[in-house]
């Protein structure tokens, strides 16, 4: 697998209007269950992540993967956990967070622990992997001892994960941040965690930057200051290159990404002076940690009420879009928040809020069509829950760049004969400079071929490749991207 050839989900830019949302999506069924992140194959099906347990047995949770069309339609959902020789679920798992590997799988994160009541005294981390009709790979559990979580997780160009979460196994029993590394056999091949003052700290969210290393946000509980945003800057052998903590408006980070300018969108917590109250935060820094702005949001409406944020995504536009939760009891509505370049508010939105449902949003991501996808949960009147995925034509915010990569630039490529039988020859066009990373994915997104090229023209042998639809992206060394299909006929 060559270190270019990443798996990639783009989207067409769409007309800066803002709509309302334009379809809805409930998984429901006597099981619970909800999704805590989304993300976008490359052929526009959706992957969720989250948990499913028995009805009211809420010490009995499994890690739960969906996979819908990508309008939202059910294709496949899948439990996963620890199970007892006749089959029988028998722990407390779930998925935190998901991510598509450069070498075409799924890797989900999250934790174990004994499903007793007990259950959150004592946690390991779950890293597992999958292929896109969610068949499990490899399942790896770690257990230092105490109480150890697994909270996010980046893919690397090589197909490799870093992952972050949080530990008290370790430091005389203060939760540290830490950050592991596997390889694409689960193997783990370093951990390293981060004592902040000797004070209890969280690691949330990680991305692996342009500048390739790695930078994670969460939260370090400061003697006699409280909670504060933290944001910590590794290497690929987890090294620590900084750490920084910011305002005191700013109480928990959940969420981080890279913009096109290479500054970071943090979203999550904040605090408020005038409603002396927890609210929805953004947070943007720059490469070296240092804040460049930071507001509370209260979401706006007949009545102010408090939330949170749990994810963020750029916008071509400047600015972010955010979605969380806000309301007086925590699950009133189901909220997306976008705010421009300077952080001054656009727009936002609460959803579905209203007895006796109440809802809440965890996941965001863009859709195949230009659009956004949310995904959350609806809390019915017994306590269990549905699944709730959500798509937005527009909310004033288009795509313009992805993990690691410089803003999208469209290059020019042409791939011919189409249909193809034995071969594609791929004209590059204009942009004379190498190399060139080309990579093949089948209807499902599933990476059949990837190659490397220092020529404007070559051509890719098809005679390995069923007759059907394929789609290609074609990558640059300095990260400029196209993408198309292509039919294969023999």
């Amino acid at each position: 697998m060559n270190k270019y050839c990443l798996i990639l989900a783009f989207c067409l830019l769409s007309v800066h209007t803002i709509s309302a949302q334009d379809w809805i999506k409930l998984i429901e069924d006597i099981q619970s269950k909800s999704a805590n992140q989304v993300l976008t194959l490359p052929n526009g099906d959706l992957i969720l992540a989250g948990q499913v347990n028995d009805p009211g047995d809420y010490y009995l949770l499994s890690g739960l993967l969906v996979r819908t069309d990508p309008s939202g339609n059910l294709i496949w959902q899948k439990r996963v956990g620890s199970t007892s020789p006749d089959g029988a679920y028998v722990k407390n798992e779930r998925f935190d967070d998901i991510t598509l590997t450069t070498d075409g799988y799924l890797v989900a994160v999250g934790s174990r622990s004994p499903n007793q009541a007990n259950a959150y005294q004592k946690s390991d981390v779950l890293v597992a992997k999958f292929d896109l009709d969610g068949n499990e790979i490899w399942r790896e559990y770690f257990d230092w001892g105490a109480t150890d979580n697994g909270l996010g997780v980046a893919a690397l160009p090589n197909g490799e994960v870093v992952v972050c979460g949080s530990t008290n196994s370790f430091n005389s029993g203060n939760f540290d941040g830490f950050l592991l590394k596997l390889n694409t056999s689960g193997v783990l091949e370093w951990r390293t965690s981060f004592d902040v003052d000797n004070s209890d700290n969280w690691l949330y969210d990680v991305v692996f930057t342009s500048d390739q290393q790695l930078l994670a946000v969460g939260s370090v509980q400061l003697p006699t200051v409280g909670n504060r945003v933290f944001a910590i800057k590794a290497n690929l052998d987890g090294n620590e290159l900084w750490s920084q903590t910011y305002s005191y408006y700013a109480i928990r980070g959940n969420s981080i990404v890279e913009n096109k300018n290479g500054h970071f969108g943090i979203a999550g917590m904040g605090y408020d002076d005038e409603s002396a109250g927890f609210d929805n935060l953004i947070l943007e820094i720059d490469e070296a940690g240092n804040e460049v702005w930071g507001e509370d949001y209260i979401a706006s409406g007949a009545t102010a009420v408090m939330g949170e944020l749990f994810n963020v995504l750029p916008c071509a536009e400047g600015g972010y879009t955010a979605v969380g939760m806000s309301g007086a009891n925590g699950f009133d509505g189901y909220y997306i928040l976008r705010v421009d370049a300077d952080g001054d508010r656009v727009i936002d939105s609460s959803y579905f809020d209203g007895a006796p449902y109440t809802e809440f949003a965890t996941g965001l991501t863009w859709a195949s069509d230009g659009g956004l996808v949310v995904t959350g949960g609806r809390v019915k009147p017994g306590g269990d829950y549905d699944l709730i995925l959500t798509h937005f034509s527009n909310f004033g915010c288009t795509q313009s760049s992805v993990t690691a990569t410089e803003e999208l630039v469209q290059v020019e490529v042409s791939a011919s004969p189409n249909p193809a039988n034995d071969f594609i020859l791929v004209d590059v066009g204009k942009i004379p400079t190498g190399p060139y990373a080309f990579c093949i994915f089948d209807a499902s997104g599933k990476l059949m071929l990837n190659t490397l090229s220092g020529q404007a023209q070559f051509s890719v042998s098809c005679q390995a490749l069923p007759s059907g639809t394929y789609f290609y992206t074609l990558q640059l060394e300095n990260r400029r991207v196209s993408r198309g299909q292509f039919l294969v006929q023999h």
